[in-house]
């Protein structure tokens, strides 16, 4: 995570077990554990996405969102986890016509694009926010759930090679397209904690 000027604000490592089992420790850039501040977090990838146009994904994790960086779609999420989007500066990315929020298969998900979409609507500027549900994910899943359906011997990880990333990158946008529906204001229900 780096703030608007490159410079490192934290690093969010993910530590995975044999079981599957996934732990996210932020650290800060002296190497303390936790992050710098409470609130006001930055987005990730602020940096590449404070001069980009078009159309801005968000998904929830780190994971997701390189993986759809990485085949040429801006995409940005919070540190901390489904829990945290009330937590981050979203401002930075407010010049963005459309955003686009692709929650999780579960309902932590659901709660993420709802607090994401709260904020969202209230930031100045205007523009269009849509939610869109990837089709037959796992309970749980996400987007790289989908593109490992499409590339099976992919880690989940690693860069996704050029060679398939253009194909795959209009091939999920098409779908995302099909199945983005508009939110309004009265469909948002985010209380407690979760409110910006």
């Amino acid at each position: 995570y780096r703030n608007s000027d490159s410079e490192l604000w934290a690093l969010a490592c993910r530590y995975d077990d044999a079981d599957d089992h996934k732990q996210v420790i932020p650290f800060r850039p002296d190497g303390t554990v936790g992050l710098p501040q409470e609130t006001h977090r930055l987005p990730y990838l602020l940096e590449k996405l404070a001069g980009a146009s078009g159309t801005l994904y968000i998904c929830e994790g780190e994971k997701c969102a390189a993986a759809m960086n990485s085949i040429g779609l801006y995409c940005t999420t919070s540190i901390g986890g489904s829990e945290s989007a009330h937590k981050t500066d979203w401002a930075g990315l407010s010049h963005f016509g459309e955003v686009v929020i692709l929650p999780d298969s579960d309902g932590p998900g659901e709660r993420y694009a709802a607090t994401v979409a709260a904020i969202f609507a209230r930031l100045p500027g205007a523009r269009v926010l849509k939610i869109a549900r990837l089709e037959g994910l796992p309970e749980g899943g996400d987007v790289v759930d989908w593109i490992r359906r499409r590339i099976p011997d992919w880690d989940g990880f690693s860069q996704i090679p050029e060679t398939v990333a253009e194909g795959l990158k209009e091939t999920l946008r098409e779908e995302i397209d099909s199945i983005a529906t508009p939110i309004s204001l009265a469909e948002i229900k985010v209380t407690g904690d979760d409110w910006p």
